[in-house]
């Protein structure tokens, strides 16, 4: 069998796309610090311009879209949670345009992610249900519907991560494949390798991070109820 490839750390092997995960969020920390130390050093009555544009129209952006999704109550609790998945997948889903293996191409992240949303969604049910409250929803609307309630709540985290991890592992084989067969002749193909490359690494990478934001932010809000996401 072909040896996975990777780092070996104890004799334990760590897939590349791990490897690559903990690179991109090395790489998003330091820009993140970046842009703090040019916020502070930046006067209020100055205007803002470079990075401190880019944080403070990412910011509104992602406030504004959890106010829309979550409600005023709760959109600076996920705010940061929102901000934190776009960046990380927008950047993880376009690596590939690099000649790096995305970590979405691997299930290990994409279920990791989804796990995420998933605590939030049971966490927010139990807070606002209790304990009596939370497993009487299994039952809900017939105490037959318990066996449905409970591959419901297996099934959501399985498909979110599915559907990233399906779509973003099929982009890459396909390129993989399509370099594969052309070898060295693939330099004469490069205006077609440049349309493949836009469709399956920006194109669909873009989509995918938007799917699983847009997706992540429908079951969050729907754990909270109606008179909470109308609170301001």
């Amino acid at each position: 069998m072909e040896e996975l490839r990777g780092i070996t750390i104890y004799g334990m092997n760590i897939q590349e796309e791990l490897v690559n995960s903990l690179l991109i969020m090395v790489v998003l920390l330091g820009l993140m610090k970046y842009a703090s130390v040019k916020i502070k050093n930046t006067k209020p009555e100055d205007e803002p311009k470079g990075i401190v544009l880019l944080a403070e129209l990412f910011v509104t952006s992602m406030d504004n879209f959890s106010i829309t999704t979550v409600g005023r109550k709760y959109a600076k609790k996920f705010s940061p949670y929102f901000g934190t998945l776009v960046m990380f997948l927008a950047v993880a889903n376009l690596i590939g345009l690099l000649g790096i293996k995305p970590p979405t191409s691997n299930y290990n992240v994409t279920l990791a992610l989804s796990l995420i949303t998933a605590f939030f969604i049971n966490f927010l049910s139990f807070k606002h249900n209790g304990v009596v409250g939370y497993f009487k929803e299994w039952f809900q609307p017939l105490p037959v519907m318990l066996p449905l309630n409970i591959i419901d709540v297996v099934v959501t985290p399985i498909s979110l991560s599915l559907r990233l991890f399906g779509n973003i592992l099929s982009g890459t084989l396909i390129m993989m494949v399509v370099y594969t067969m052309l070898g060295y002749i693939s330099i004469i193909f490069s205006p077609a390798l440049a349309v493949l490359h836009g469709y399956f690494d920006i194109f669909a990478g873009l989509i995918q991070t938007y799917i699983f934001l847009m997706l992540s932010a429908i079951f969050i809000s729907g754990s909270i109820p109606e008179e909470e996401l109308n609170k301001k």
